[in-house]
């Protein structure tokens, strides 16, 4: 629930900042906001955050020259759910998407796991 409630702030603060610049005070300096959605990198692999194993040039460059925020989280540690939360600003598990869509797996409700192709 506490992850719940970090990811609507989170998901506020963002909608803020791209609304401002269409109904905020009408001065020139526009306001830029970069979302970066990356499957299986984790905060500890990008350059600035110390690690020297894959290079992020670009990535540290915007770190270095915008704002970092350190306490947001994901709402599912694998892709597709996390990504459903994401555009839907819901909890992914409440409309039953709480994996990655595969084939059937046992326990899973096959009217949850959408349509096959």
């Amino acid at each position: 629930m506490r992850s719940l409630k970090y990811t609507l702030l989170c998901f506020f603060i963002i909608t803020h900042f791209c609304l401002y610049p269409l109904f905020g005070q009408n001065d020139h300096k526009k306001t830029n906001f970069v979302l970066i959605v990356a499957d299986d990198l984790g905060y500890g692999d990008l350059g600035f955050q110390g690690s020297k194993q894959i290079p992020t040039p670009y990535i540290d460059r915007l770190a270095e020259e915008g704002i970092i925020f350190t306490k947001a989280y994901v709402s599912s540690p694998v892709c597709s759910p996390s990504r459903a939360g994401l555009i839907t600003g819901k909890h992914q598990v409440r409309f039953g998407f709480d994996n990655n869509l595969a084939e059937v797996q046992p326990g899973f409700d096959p009217d949850y796991i959408g349509r096959q192709t």
